[in-house]
């Protein structure tokens, strides 16, 4: 604030800067050049347009040619002479006039004030206000001085600008916006430094605008709840800082893990929460970190809330992800994966965890068509943790996606973490912004509504309150083979119990979480399903049946020999512990109980070996005699165990191995070797 007869001097320049204030004391104002007024500098003088300008002279002032057209704040607080304008203003937040101040408002001028201020108190919005002479609806000598000069209050500012004097924080309230309505996809927004209420965009809110413009000072905030989420879409350019409130699901007694993402960049945050990256090269979680990338997921723990603030993201975003495999996906075997490993360490086998960065749901179709060529073709889907298992979301399968709990929305919410399985090394994942949607109610791992499905089942089995699923559809359009995107691998989480099935064509390595197949099947197409329940016990299979033409789908169980009608029963059974793997269960649609089909080769003739949950898992015929030995690719031996089951054994790997190893099983003069990748 300049004291009287303060004088700036000097060869140099003078800037004053966005948010910054200038108290003005000479009775010459503000001065572009020469050598009148406070700012007397030979250099540039810069007065910028969302500074703040007081007038508090002793004397009577005149604004002066250096106060800009456009200004932010303006005071006028003489109470000795009147502050007269040299030439029409547009005041953006709000135009003080203190007590015992006066404004002279010129010669035939015309001003505009988002909000008006006199003597303390807000002036109504909507009216034109004067002295004596000036025509003004409001005649108010008190603070106005005899002249021809107007200032409109609340009119002249363009529509999508926010009231200086709202009447409440609701962004979707049209009367706390100049033209009286709620900002639209073509609509600049423009909120100011000072106002009775900054805007929030609730929970349940889908906002949109063409260029927000958020003033030095002010602030936006989008909310979010554990059901819905607040949604903002900038279709042009952002300037400002956002916040937007995530709130992390509340899991109870006991916190889980969720994955989440920054939907603004740069980023502060306000949360006692850690975030841990992770790290797929190495397969693990890293240390807590405070550098949060846009694209990027992290895990948090459950409950609570986490601020980020930040600059809407207005741009395509591209995420570096790694994989031990440099070589595409050609045929899906276990002789291929194994093959196409090339990195030192196994690592994380390609799964990278990602993020949404928008301030707004992403369509998860949109996005995986953008990164088709990225995806390995059998996990062609993004992957959500809720605490226990993997859900999905793939290719829309019309009905079943909505329905199937393993499913989620077509929309991945802002501040939403998954994984994508890359299908090899030094690529890159894009997230664009025509992949932005309204989708407030997609919340955090939730299902939706169902619709038109196309036929097929879910397949469940359960054990007491511990259950998992499949799915399995048809359509013309797809074959026995590799349907990408629409053929979806399962992510296992190791729980108690996980269903999947394989391909009707023998060989392919990949557990299926949803498997899609032509409609013109027959009984001969048996299709093999696996389960993997280690502590064995009593389970229950049952169906959602949609159902295919006249056709009925059965479970065959080809240790007992029942065929089970899936659309009319459900199916209890014993399993024995270390039950893993295809052999024993098949699907298959018919119209009669299919007793008398003539079933082609299946997968589990011969020795068959896998990995899962840290074990080798070894099943087929060997005699008492028969031994298991696993190496590493040097030819070093890690481990060797005598096998004690002449159908099924299970053999645990050593703590913390990862990678390819080599397993050999010799039986007498039988010796079955497979290379086997260990996650």
């Amino acid at each position: 604030m300049a004291a009287n007869n303060t004088v700036i001097t000097g060869g140099g320049t003078f800037t004053l800067a966005g948010g910054a204030t200038l108290g003005i004391t000479s009775p010459d104002g503000i001065t572009a050049s020469g050598t009148v007024g406070n700012i007397q500098v030979t250099g540039t003088r810069t007065f910028d347009t969302g500074a703040n300008y007081i007038y508090n002279g002793t004397v009577a002032q005149n604004t002066g040619n250096g106060l800009p057209a456009t200004v932010g704040n303006l005071t006028f607080d003489n109470t000795v002479g009147d502050v007269t304008f040299n030439s029409a203003r547009t005041i953006t937040n709000n135009f003080s006039i203190t007590t015992n101040s006066k404004a002279n408002l010129g010669t035939g001028l015309t001003h505009t004030t988002s909000s008006l201020t006199l003597g303390g108190t807000v002036a109504a919005s909507g009216q034109s206000y004067g002295g004596m002479g000036s025509g003004a609806q409001n005649i108010d000598p008190v603070y106005f001085a005899s002249s021809s000069g107007i200032i409109n209050v609340g009119t002249g500012m363009p529509p999508g600008s926010w009231r200086a004097n709202a009447i409440s924080s609701e962004w979707d309230n049209g009367a706390n916006w100049h033209g009286n309505a709620v900002p639209g996809a073509g609509t600049d927004v423009i909120i100011p430094g000072s106002t009775n209420y900054y805007p929030v965009i609730s929970s349940t809110t889908n906002a949109n605008c063409l260029n927000l413009t958020i003033a030095t000072g002010a602030s936006l905030t989008i909310e979010s709840g554990p059901t819905s989420s607040g949604s903002l879409i900038v279709n042009g350019t952002s300037t400002g800082n956002v916040t937007y409130e995530r709130t992390i699901p509340d899991d109870g007694e006991i916190q889980l893990w969720h994955y989440i993402a920054s939907p603004v960049a740069p980023v502060s945050i306000e949360s006692d929460k850690d975030f841990y990256p992770y790290d797929e090269p190495s397969g693990d979680w890293g240390s807590a970190t405070t550098t949060i990338e846009s694209g990027t997921g992290y895990t948090v723990i459950g409950g609570g809330s986490i601020s980020f603030t930040g600059m809407v993201v207005n741009t395509d975003v591209v995420v570096d992800v790694t994989s031990p495999y440099t070589t595409d996906v050609v045929t899906g075997t276990e002789e291929e994966y194994a093959s196409r490993w090339t990195r030192t360490n196994y690592g994380g086998g390609g799964f990278n965890l990602l993020g949404n960065p928008y301030t707004s749901s992403i369509s998860a179709t949109a996005f995986i068509a953008q990164n088709d060529e990225v995806f390995d073709p059998f996990y062609k889907a993004v992957y959500l943790y809720n605490g226990d298992s993997y859900n999905y979301i793939g290719n829309a399968v019309e009905g079943w996606d909505l329905n199937d709990p393993n499913q989620l929305s077509q929309n991945i919410q802002a501040g939403q973490g998954f994984f994508v399985l890359a299908e090899k090394d030094n690529t890159q994942f894009t997230f664009t912004r025509a992949m932005q949607a309204h989708s407030s109610d997609a919340v955090l791992l939730k299902s939706s509504k169902t619709g038109n499905r196309w036929p097929g089942l879910k397949l469940n089995v359960a054990c007491g309150d511990v259950s998992s699923s499949t799915l399995l559809v048809f359509n013309q359009e797809m074959s026995t083979g590799l349907d990408a995107g629409y053929d979806i691998g399962l992510m296992s989480s190791g729980t108690d119990i996980e269903i999947y099935s394989k391909m009707i064509e023998k060989g392919i390595a990949v557990n299926l979480t949803r498997q899609a197949l032509p409609e013109n099947v027959n009984a001969k197409d048996v299709i093999p399903v696996g389960i993997d329940f280690p502590r064995g016990g009593n389970v229950v299979f049952s169906a959602d049946v949609e159902p295919l033409k006249n056709l009925r789908f059965w479970l065959e169980d080809r240790k007992t020999g029942i065929y089970t009608d899936l659309g009319t029963n459900t199916y209890t059974v014993n399993l024995p512990e270390k039950t893993y793997g295809t052999g024993r269960f098949f699907i298959i649609a018919s119209t009669n109980t299919p007793t008398g089909i003539e079933r082609p080769g299946t997968d589990d003739s011969g020795i068959r070996i896998w990995t899962s949950n840290g074990k080798v898992i070894i099943k087929g015929e060997v005699t008492e005699q028969a031994v298991c030995e696993l190496y590493d690719l040097n030819g070093k031996k890690m481990l060797e165990k005598k096998l004690t089951d002449t159908g099924m054994n299970t053999i645990d790997l050593p703590a913390g191995l990862k990678g390819v190893v080599m397993v050999r099983v010799t039986d007498g003069i039988k010796i079955t070797t497979r290379k086997i990748a260990v996650i």
